[in-house]
């Protein structure tokens, strides 16, 4: 006879052997001492028939757990998706504003800080190079015969052609570099120029030294450029006239087919080197000059600047140049002082050779300070000393 058990989880009457209970499905003990100790604890309780059905509905508890949780998880789920929401593209209007106020607070700057420095520049002009001015000497000893006297042609011509007082005014007298015509006498030969003959090159040259003479530099040259065959002495004058109007390549032409045999030829040599900023060069061709022309006060103005600009080029002193330079009474001597003691900051003694040069009436070198000054002071003027 089969003998049974009673299941220490669910009470119902299993076989002894069993090892699982048919019902509830759990394992049974399987040590013999614990399945008589589960035994004869459960054996005085009375058999239970709803065992199975709860058993049934235990399972169920567990089934409604497990639905449970999936339709909480498809629920969250569904409320995830619906609250998600695509991210949108960043807007770069924020960027844009941002980027452009600080190009404008750069501008503001920039521009407030170009006026503050324009603002003090102006209050306290100061130059940023020393530009001095040498000389380029036409001597004396260039005269201009009697005009009526150069061709008997031309002189024939202007007496066919010009009557009365028009005709004296070409018959003027001899002209030289420290002599020059009446304006009347002037106006007669730029007349005459108006339609000259061919051989007019003594007549050119005798118009471009008188307005050279009067500081007429440009008009000056307008009428050397009409020279078709320029002697020595008309070479030397354009060049004098290229280095008033800054024609530099001009003035580079006519000095280079010049043989350094005199001392007006060096003088220019010494200009060429001094243009291309070689003042050793310079100084040397200045100093040959001298000897051979110690009294021109030209050279040595030319030959003192030379030594002052290799001074301050090498950071020596320059006390030597500045000594020659003020024993010279020359106009130019009187401006190269000005410009250096302007350039120390020495306002007094530079206002000492501004008076010098505005006595000495020299209507260019007092236009280059009228020019200079009036850059800084628009109300400040420099007029030439009336006689």
């Amino acid at each position: 006879m089969e003998e049974y058990k009673i299941c220490p989880y669910c009470g119902e009457k299993i076989k002894k052997d069993a090892i699982k209970c048919r019902y509830c499905l759990e394992m049974l003990p399987s040590s013999p001492l614990e399945s008589r100790e589960q035994i004869e604890v459960v054996a005085p309780q009375a058999p239970r028939r709803k065992t199975k059905l709860e058993a049934e509905e235990r399972e169920a508890d567990e089934e409604r757990v497990v639905s449970r949780k999936h339709e909480t998880k498809r629920e969250n789920e569904e409320e995830e998706e619906e609250d998600y929401v695509l991210p949108s593209k960043p807007s770069i209007i924020p960027k844009i504003l941002k980027i452009a106020g600080l190009i404008i607070g750069v501008l503001i700057l920039v521009v407030g800080g170009y006026y503050l420095v324009r603002f003090f520049l102006k209050k306290t002009p100061k130059k940023e190079e020393v530009v001095f001015q040498l000389v380029a000497p036409v001597k004396s000893s260039i005269k201009i015969p009697r005009l009526a006297n150069v061709s008997r042609s031309a002189s024939e011509r202007v007496s066919s052609e010009r009557k009365g007082t028009e005709r004296n005014m070409l018959l003027t007298r001899e002209v030289t570099a420290d002599k020059l015509p009446s304006d009347k006498q002037i106006e007669g030969l730029k007349s005459f120029l108006s339609s000259p003959p061919e051989d007019a090159d003594i007549y050119l040259f005798a118009m471009a030294l008188i307005l050279y003479k009067k500081g007429n530099y440009k008009d000056a040259w307008v009428y050397w450029e009409k020279i078709k065959n320029p002697t020595k002495e008309a070479q030397i004058l354009g060049a004098s006239i290229c280095l008033r109007i800054n024609n530099i390549d001009k003035f580079e032409g006519l000095v280079k087919g010049l043989p350094e045999t005199d001392a007006v030829n060096l003088n220019l040599a010494g200009l060429s080197f001094f243009l291309r900023k070689d003042y050793k060069k310079a100084s040397e061709r200045f100093a040959d000059a001298m000897k051979k022309d110690p009294n021109e006060p030209a050279y040595q103005i030319n030959y003192y600047t030379m030594l002052y600009l290799i001074a301050k080029a090498e950071k020596l002193k320059n006390d030597d140049a500045l000594e020659g330079l003020k024993k010279l009474s020359h106009p130019y001597a009187y401006y190269n002082l000005y410009e250096v003691f302007t350039e120390k900051s020495q306002d007094d003694a530079a206002k000492i050779y501004l008076d010098k040069l505005v006595e000495s009436n020299d209507e260019y070198l007092i236009q280059l300070v009228r020019n200079q000054e009036t850059e800084g002071e628009p109300d400040k003027k420099v007029e030439p000393k009336k006689k």
